[in-house]
């Protein structure tokens, strides 16, 4: 089912390293312009560059978006690619990601919006000229969305929103929303694994994982993200900060 979900008419993507570039074969991501097909592709060479070229590199696994949308099956695949690698997204502050690219976004594995998070119903590039075979698109193109919503463990009240609402219009969803449908913050597969993981490397218990981490969240403003910071580092060894 080709489905296509763009708030606008928009220039190719540019799926690449941004502008902080650390080192020739070291830099973070950055994902704007319409989405089509080849781009998961093209991030995927893109992430096995960075495999080998940002090993002892200190940078941040997190891929940035500003994006009006594009084409949904593609970004459906980057979303799997990332959930796969264990990224984290975001949307920096006067970014967008609206329509496709709210998918890929959803594959992050921590997710933070701090610029334009905006939806609307997505809808095939055929031809419907019967009742019939539009309601069967219509069912398809949802459960299609909606296996792919709870495969990120994130709510189907998403899709139910996003049905809703024409393809030429956009509804931004505002934080309070955003976080009562898990669109930001931690997968909770993903954290669990990885309170489990990080709490054996300290040689602490569980429950004394998540109490420093709810110290660190209080004291240095990080909360959990697939990376650390000094502050973070230093309460989650120690329980305290200095």
């Amino acid at each position: 089912l080709m489905i296509c979900c763009a708030a606008v008419v928009a220039h190719a993507a540019d799926v690449r390293f941004s502008s902080t570039r650390i080192s020739p074969n070291c830099a973070s991501i950055k994902i704007h312009g319409e989405i089509k097909p080849g781009d998961a592709t093209s991030l995927r060479t893109l992430l096995k560059k960075n495999d080998v070229g940002c090993v002892g590199q200190d940078i941040e696994p997190v891929i940035s978006f500003d994006s009006q949308g594009g084409d949904v099956d593609e970004a459906l695949r980057i979303g799997r690619l990332i959930r796969r690698k264990q990224l984290g997204t975001t949307v920096e502050r006067n970014q967008k990601c609206i329509s496709a690219c709210n998918f890929a976004f959803l594959g992050g594995v921590a997710r933070h919006v701090d610029g334009a998070f905006g939806i609307h119903r997505p809808y095939t590039t055929s031809f419907s000229t019967e009742q019939s075979d539009a309601a069967s698109k219509y069912q398809t193109m949802k459960q299609v969305l909606t296996s792919y919503t709870v495969e990120m463990n994130v709510s189907p009240d998403l899709v139910e929103r996003m049905m809703k609402i024409s393809p030429e219009d956009v509804k931004y969803l505002d934080l309070a929303t955003m976080k009562a449908m898990g669109i930001v913050g931690a997968d909770p597969v993903w954290e669990d694994i990885h309170s489990s993981t990080e709490a054996k490397a300290l040689g602490i218990s569980k429950q004394e994982y998540i109490r420093r981490r709810a110290i660190a969240k209080h004291l240095c403003g990080t909360g959990l993200r697939p990376y650390p910071d000094d502050c973070f580092n230093e309460v989650m060894k120690t329980g305290i900060r200095k």
